[in-house]
C-alpha cells in the first residue's frame, strides 16, 4: 500500500509525467499483487481502492445506495474547477451508467456513431485521389 503520505503517489507521478503511459500504474500494481482486480493504495494521502475488475466495477456504478463517488480534496485542487471531478456525481453517473449497464442504452448510440462514420468517410473520399501501387512494378511478382 506504500507509506501513508507518499503511498503510490511516485508511480503514478512516473507513470503520467514521465513515462505518459498510464497503464504502468496498472502494471506495476499487478506484478506486486498479482492479477486480483482490486488495489488498495495511498494516492494523495488518502486510502484509495483501485478496482480494474469489469463485474465489480458494474456494481459500484450502479448502487448508489452503498457506494458513494468521490476524489479526494488533493485531486481536486490539482486538477481544478474545470475538470470532471468537479460535476455532481448524479450528473457524471447518468453519462457513465448507461454503457456499464447493458447494451440496450448503448445501442441509443449506435445512430449517432454511424452518421460520424458515414460523414468520416465521405470526406476521406474527397481527399486526394487514391493512387494505384502495382506489386509487378516494384519486382515483387
Amino acid at each position: 500500500m506504500g507509506w501513508p503520505l507518499i503511498g503510490s503517489l511516485l508511480t503514478f507521478y512516473k507513470a503520467y509525467k514521465i513515462g505518459g503511459n498510464p497503464n504502468y500504474v496498472m502494471d506495476d500494481l499487478v506484478s506486486r499483487y498479482g492479477k486480483v482486480g482490486m488495489y488498495k493504495c495511498h494516492l494523495y494521502g488518502t486510502p484509495t481502492i483501485i478496482v480494474t475488475n469489469p463485474e465489480a466495477c458494474r456494481r459500484i456504478y450502479s448502487d448508489d445506495e452503498h457506494f458513494k463517488f468521490n476524489y479526494p480534496k488533493t485531486v481536486n485542487i490539482l486538477l481544478g474547477d474545470g475538470s470532471l471531478t468537479r460535476l455532481n456525481p448524479k450528473i457524471l453517473h447518468r453519462f457513465i451508467a448507461p454503457p456499464i449497464n447493458g447494451s440496450e442504452p448503448l445501442s441509443r448510440y449506435v445512430e449517432f456513431i454511424e452518421k460520424l462514420i458515414v460523414e468520416a468517410l465521405e470526406e476521406w473520399s474527397k481527399a486526394s485521389p487514391s493512387k494505384s501501387l502495382l506489386m509487378s512494378s516494384l519486382g515483387l511478382l
